[in-house]
């Protein structure tokens, strides 16, 4: 029995239909952890898109507030609903993968219990995929909130386009090596066969599960890109993704399993795509301790996976003001990402009828 099997197996179910959870088109899945705080604002906006070709499975995954509850009473109206506990936490990236098991249905989204999605994401999401049947996932654009709620920025991730399109997998690989990663994990709808076809999501990957998961499917089927705000991230100092780039014996795992998922990519090409994914993920780990003044990995380490030269690497030592040292961090360590970082500014479309400033 896999570690999957026996998470559903332990599942204690509180309400709805029996397993597996079926969808004509999408399920949407929460793995939440003492959120009560901020789930009504999550599931009200969920419930408002919910409609007969969707399913929802909501996992309490071991809380001690009250969030069973308020799942019960928000989503009551709603008739293809599966609320279950699991009797010890979990995590979220095994919950998640025992939820890929106990599924049935072309799409998954999988939505944070703190976040909250964009007003017609679903309808969007699923109209593009309508039109590109074959492509692995569809992604849009994600906006930032403080953890009050209130808007901060948008995410500043490259932009295939400004319509809504299918990107092929050699054209998602030569995006990747001239503007880098624009899948943002609270804004993508994958579908469950590529979910599957990749393993779900690895452990070793911790906060960055999502964001490989998403470039090895892109790889391999191609992927939609939606010119709209899809999500609105909630940003903390203690969340899964800003502890994840402050722990060096993290980010050791994830080079290592992450030189081991790209050799498991099949059909393209994925060297020169892997070299530039470490080399990125290195500088954001290096600008985020440098933040904080935490210890990033030694430079030995860094060496060993971006090939960066020891003396360019002891620059990282300078004591420079806040931007300055953001811009040498990135000429060291992510020569395409310095070019990023120098570009001039440039105002956008109206996108979701709001006037909103994006980078190049």
């Amino acid at each position: 029995m896999t570690d999957e099997d026996r998470i559903i197996a332990a599942w204690q179910p509180v309400q709805g239909p029996s397993l597996p959870l079926q969808a004509s088109h999408l399920a949407v899945v929460i793995s939440n952890y003492n959120d009560a705080s901020y789930l009504e604002e999550c599931l009200k906006a969920i419930r408002a898109q919910l409609d007969d070709r969707m399913a929802f499975l909501f996992i309490d995954d071991g809380s001690q507030d009250n969030s069973v509850e308020l799942a019960i009473e928000i989503l009551k109206d709603f008739h293809n609903v599966l609320i279950v506990k699991n009797p010890e936490n979990q995590g979220h990236i095994k919950t998640y993968n025992a939820a890929i098991r106990a599924i049935n249905a072309p799409y998954i989204y999988f939505a944070s219990s703190n976040d909250r999605i964009a007003d017609n994401f679903f309808e969007n999401a699923l109209t593009v995929l309508a039109q590109y049947p074959t492509a692995g996932l569809v992604s849009g654009f994600c906006s930032m909130m403080t953890e009050n709620g209130e808007h901060l920025d948008l995410m500043r991730t490259p932009i295939p386009a400004m319509m809504p399109c299918f990107l092929s997998p050699e054209e998602v690989r030569d995006f990747l090596l001239t503007k880098g990663a624009w899948i943002v994990g609270a804004s993508t709808i994958y579908r469950a066969e590529a979910l599957r076809e990749i393993g779900s999501f690895d452990l070793r990957h911790h906060s960055a599960h999502d964001g490989l998961a998403s470039t090895g499917i892109s790889l391999s089927h191609g992927a939609c890109f939606l010119p709209r705000i899809c999500s609105n991230w909630r940003v903390s100092e203690s969340g899964f993704a800003s502890s994840t780039l402050v722990n060096p014996k993290r980010i050791e795992n994830i080079l290592t399993s992450a030189e081991e998922f790209f050799s498991r990519i099949k059909g393209i090409e994925t060297a020169k795509v892997r070299r530039q994914w470490i080399d990125e993920f290195l500088f954001w780990h290096v600008r985020a301790c440098h933040e904080i003044r935490s210890p990033y990995l030694d430079h030995s380490f860094i060496h060993r996976f971006s090939g960066i030269p020891m003396w360019r690497l002891s620059f990282l030592h300078f004591p420079l003001p806040g931007k300055l040292w953001n811009l040498l961090a990135a000429a060291m360590l992510a020569p395409f990402k310095f070019r990023h970082y120098l570009k001039k500014k440039i105002k956008w479309m109206w996108i979701t009828d709001r006037n909103l400033m994006f980078y190049s």
